[in-house]
């Protein structure tokens, strides 16, 4: 290619950047606030592209259930968990969008208690043992342990919700019970773990659980739809350091019928579970 026709090609691509920063500026000058909305599992864009058009031009990006491409007239999605594209967030690169599974083992110091300093030891680093190979069988990232639990993370809400279950399993085996915490949010990858809003709200609804429970937020509840996962209602709560109440569910795997295949029936709550949708 000739030297003039390499300058006519990048003239032309300049023009049609700065048209395209120009009417950018345009629709954020007009607008006092832009909600980018995508389908979680949308067939035509891969959500972290639509991510990145939003850290440009929406101050907000909410995940919708579904696979279809087109909204139809009056559709929309659910804006209560929304993820926010604020100016700070903007700059912050370094924060990724990931799913965070925090577990906990029930009443763990009258069981150490029951069971004196060297069994425990033994039972503790069986059961780290297991949740490694069960997180690295969904897929997931075991982060760190916190003190009788893990912090991990997940690419998929799913997968964080049957791990979490599995690990209630091995556990019920070894004569203690866990109760778990799943939310999908940004977080920030630090040298020895994971900082940010989204893992506090794990943990937070992590303690709201008993004995083999695992809580979720409602924004796992609605990015789950289709899955073999149900969710039974737990009310709306304050979180300590979170803005707003959150609505929070006990997940349940439909496929076996209740929350974990080795719990009691009478522990179970009655009543009918409410699919996620």
């Amino acid at each position: 290619m000739r030297t003039e026709e390499v300058q006519k090609v990048d003239r032309g691509m300049h023009e049609r950047s700065g048209r395209a920063n120009g009417r950018t500026q345009e629709i954020r000058s007009t607008c006092s606030a832009i909600l980018l909305e995508i389908r979680v599992r949308d067939v035509y864009v891969d959500v972290q592209d639509a991510r990145r058009l939003a850290e440009h031009l929406a101050d907000a990006l909410a995940l919708v259930p579904g696979l279809d491409h087109v909204f139809t007239l009056g559709e929309h999605g659910s804006t209560d968990h929304a993820v926010c594209l604020n100016e700070d967030s903007r700059r912050d690169t370094g924060r990724f969008l990931t799913t965070i599974l925090m577990t906990d083992i029930v009443d763990s110091t009258h069981t150490v208690a029951r069971l004196g300093d060297r069994r425990w030891s033994k039972l503790l680093a069986e059961h780290y043992a297991d949740c490694r190979a069960r997180v690295d069988d969904g897929g997931g990232e075991l982060v760190n342990t916190t003190g009788d639990g893990i912090l991990a993370i997940f690419d998929a809400p799913t997968r964080a919700v049957r791990a979490a279950i599995g690990i209630q399993a091995g556990a019920r085996e070894s004569g203690v019970a866990v109760r778990a915490g799943v939310h999908t949010g940004e977080c920030e990858r630090l040298a020895d773990g994971l900082a940010g809003l989204a893992v506090h709200i794990a943990a937070r609804i992590c303690a709201l659980g008993g004995a083999h429970d695992v809580m979720t937020t409602g924004t796992v509840r609605d990015l789950v739809s289709g899955s073999l996962l149900a969710f039974e209602p737990r009310g709306s709560h304050e979180l300590r350091g979170a803005p707003g109440d959150w609505t929070i569910f006990r997940a349940i795997d439909s496929a076996e019928g209740t929350p974990n295949r080795h719990l009691d029936a009478g522990t179970a709550l009655g009543g009918v579970a409410a699919t996620a949708s």
